[in-house]
């Protein structure tokens, strides 16, 4: 049984919601050699809830030289290569909330609200939605970033400081 057919199985039987991590489909599918798009293609759409983002740190593989590993730090932008799959993934499940994972290395706020922006504007490319903004806020879907620990999800950017 595929991991996919698990999740299908899951929600069949148990009735229950799902959260897509984008970032960690493309993560995995970069491991195991795999074609992330497909793996989108087969969850079960009408059960996914929400959508995350976050960045990853690229890392030689030392037990296969030549080769990189990808490390989910939450410690950077999203990758160039993870949009596409984040826009395949709105086209397929609609425009969900979307939090965006930045743990570590917190960079200034400006950057995370690029980064919050971007994710916008691709729900509006994807054709899915219209992000509407009214004082600097969003009203709608809108996208979350999360710094740390968040106080929830509602709003452009929420950003509290990092809890030790």
């Amino acid at each position: 049984m595929t991991e996919t057919e698990f999740l299908n199985e899951l929600v069949a039987r148990t009735g229950c919601r799902l959260l897509c991590d984008v970032s960690n489909i493309f993560v995995s599918a970069h491991h195991m050699a795999g074609d992330p798009f497909a793996y989108l293609a087969e969850l079960p759409a009408s059960a996914v809830d929400e959508l995350h983002l976050g960045g990853f740190t690229p890392e030689d593989d030392d037990g296969s030289p030549g080769a990189t590993v990808l490390i989910d730090t939450h410690a950077a932008a999203i990758a160039a290569d993870v949009w596409p799959l984040y826009r395949s993934a709105l086209r397929r499940l609609g425009a969900l909330p979307t939090l965006i994972e930045w743990d570590n290395d917190l960079p200034p706020l400006t950057v995370l609200i690029d980064e919050a922006a971007r994710a916008d504007a691709e729900i509006v490319a994807a054709g899915v939605g219209l992000v509407m903004l009214t004082k600097g806020m969003s009203a709608g879907m809108g996208t979350a970033v999360a710094c740390g620990r968040t106080s929830g999800r509602v709003g452009r950017a929420i950003c509290e400081p990092r809890v030790s």
